[in-house]
């Protein structure tokens, strides 16, 4: 993740507290929840582009030489970004 991507995470995730929490002293721990949870989201979907895309995860060699079909890719990458779903 580039560092725009995490200060454009950072500027969303203030907004997203300052508009829900104007009159509550929480809004900053409501904001790093939100950071937190835009960065994981953030974070699964690189990992789902990468195992769609055929990208070996640095998993240690015995696992870069496994080769996987295009729709245990695809099937991968869909588990990955239901998974990022759920974070909402």
């Amino acid at each position: 993740m580039t560092p725009e991507q995490v200060q454009s995470l950072a500027h969303q995730a203030s907004t997203y507290a300052c508009q829900a929490l104007l009159s509550n002293e929480r809004w900053q721990e409501v904001r790093d929840q939100k950071f937190a949870e835009l960065v994981t989201r953030d974070a699964l979907e690189e990992a789902a582009k990468l195992v769609q895309d055929g990208e070996p995860p640095p998993l240690g060699e015995k696992l870069r030489h496994v080769e996987i079909g295009k729709g245990a890719r695809d099937a991968y990458a869909a588990a990955i970004r239901k998974l990022k779903e759920d974070i909402q």
